[in-house]
């Protein structure tokens, strides 16, 4: 069994009592999913498919934001489209819709982009983005770079064994299994010891769990350690990065 992490969209569908239609539902942004400069806006639009039947009545619809880790439901946006300005957008922004429909709720996300930001974030990950048979674990950090140079970069290696030949002051980011952690480690110039130095920016984790809900993760910093525990068949992690 393999268990995995990354952003993910999906369209969810359901078969009801034996011989019903499939409801397939989705959330899609007509005019494309980017804004300048926060200018404008963008529309977001719902459908579902009863069967080979788009739905067009008989649903409801409800319309939520994602922000600070959890969902928060928009007051007022009920129908099957959103509008949202682009002051709204910073950096990236994730939206959801929730349709009812004969009893039962069907959600997606989509996650709209501000081009403005000349700061631009990317995760990666020591370990790749598969644990497998619920073992070990993978270290995803976060690079940033503006006009295309890096910022805040890491300060030593990642790695579980310490690395050869250190000098006095040399950094290293020490991965434990065991422990599942990542330790910032700083040598005196005779041992490793835990740095109290920080980046120079703050990195803020969330996570969404295998059904787009809002997951109680408390992992902060450039890098961080997942271990197969944190991931019940898929888990999706967003960063804020702030100075």
């Amino acid at each position: 069994m393999a268990k995995k992490f990354a952003w993910t969209k999906s369209n969810k569908g359901s078969n009801g009592a034996s011989g019903a239609n499939a409801v397939v539902f989705s959330v899609y942004a007509p005019e494309g999913t980017v804004v300048i400069n926060q200018s404008g806006s963008l529309a977001l639009a719902a459908v579902g498919y009863d069967g080979a039947s788009e739905i067009t009545t008989g649903a409801t619809y409800q319309w939520a934001k994602y922000t600070g880790g959890n969902w928060t439901d928009i007051s007022g946006e009920t129908s099957s489209s959103l509008s949202v300005s682009g002051a709204d957008i910073v950096n990236i922004q994730s939206y959801r819709c929730t349709m009812t429909y004969k009893g039962k709720s069907y959600t997606d996300v989509i996650t709209v982009e501000d081009k403005s930001d000349p700061y631009v974030s990317e995760m990666l990950s020591i370990g790749g983005f598969t644990v497998k048979n619920n073992l070990g674990g993978v270290v995803p950090y976060v690079i940033v770079r503006t006009n295309q140079k890096e910022v805040d970069p890491l300060l030593g290696n990642i790695s579980e064994t310490a690395p050869s030949n250190p000098s006095e002051g040399d950094f290293w980011y020490q991965v434990d299994h065991t422990a599942q952690k990542v330790t910032l480690m700083k040598y005196s110039g005779t041992a490793w010891e835990a740095a109290t130095e920080t980046q120079d920016l703050t990195y803020t984790w969330y996570a969404q769990d295998k059904d787009g809900h809002a997951a109680s993760f408390d992992k902060a910093g450039k890098v961080i350690y997942l271990s197969a525990s944190d991931i019940d068949s898929l888990l999706t992690l967003q960063f804020d990065v702030s100075k």
